[in-house]
């Protein structure tokens, strides 16, 4: 949540907390086991720790069909060709260099060993600074990045992915709750809100409608 590189340095409100969220969910819901758990928060989220992270570690800890879950709460950087996640040691005026592309994560993740990787990311490419009181640019001249698969449950044979927003949006908080709006309402889908038809099952369609419905109700 925290860039020491920007213009202006500063948070991406309550995105800490998100992501200590998601972990308890995964640990407590889903039962992924505490040592199968990679958090890299503030300070420990900078580019090569993301990186070595993703194509080192979960490689080692990973056995062929294993469920991969990714989440990422921070600020996006929009770019001509694909749009980049900015770590904590990121400058948001040269992301080819100090940040993270999102299809040079989707390629990373997608030569693991998982049989299912779900991909989800609390952020926005519109170049602007999304969940602050008030709405600054990340980068001078700023264009907005163009995220190449549209539908959220469509990108490879094995990786699903939702983000919170498309090209032109911010990925705003939902400051009564404490979170930011796209990981709070997909929490509350997952535990059970999504559940449209009341199969006691969550289906990747039913959550994407959810979330998006949601969110955009109460951004409204």
């Amino acid at each position: 949540r925290n860039y020491p590189y920007m213009r202006k340095p500063g948070v991406v409100q309550f995105a800490e907390k998100d992501a200590r969220t998601m972990r308890d969910y995964l640990t407590n819901y889903l039962g992924v086991p505490e040592e199968n758990m990679i958090s890299l928060i503030n300070e420990m989220a900078t580019k090569a720790e993301i990186e070595v992270k993703i194509k080192d570690r979960l490689r080692g800890l990973m056995s062929e069909g294993d469920t991969l879950y990714l989440y990422y709460a921070g600020h996006g950087i929009p770019a001509d060709e694909t749009p980049y996640l900015l770590p904590h040691d990121g400058d948001p005026d040269s992301p080819a260099i100090t940040a993270y592309s999102v299809d040079a994560l989707y390629k990373d993740i997608d030569q693991l060993p998982a049989g299912n990787i779900f991909v989800f990311l609390d952020t926005c490419f519109s170049g602007r600074g999304g969940r602050e009181e008030k709405e600054t640019m990340l980068m001078a001249g700023g264009r907005p990045g163009i995220l190449k698969v549209k539908d959220p449950l469509l990108l490879s044979k094995k990786i699903v992915a939702m983000s919170a927003a498309k090209s032109n949006q911010l990925s705003n908080y939902y400051k009564e709750e404490g979170h930011g709006l796209f990981t709070y309402y997909l929490l509350k889908g997952l535990l059970g809100d999504a559940d449209s038809n009341g199969d006691k099952k969550i289906q990747l369609k039913e959550l994407s409608g959810y979330v998006e419905e949601e969110v955009g109700a109460t951004s409204r």
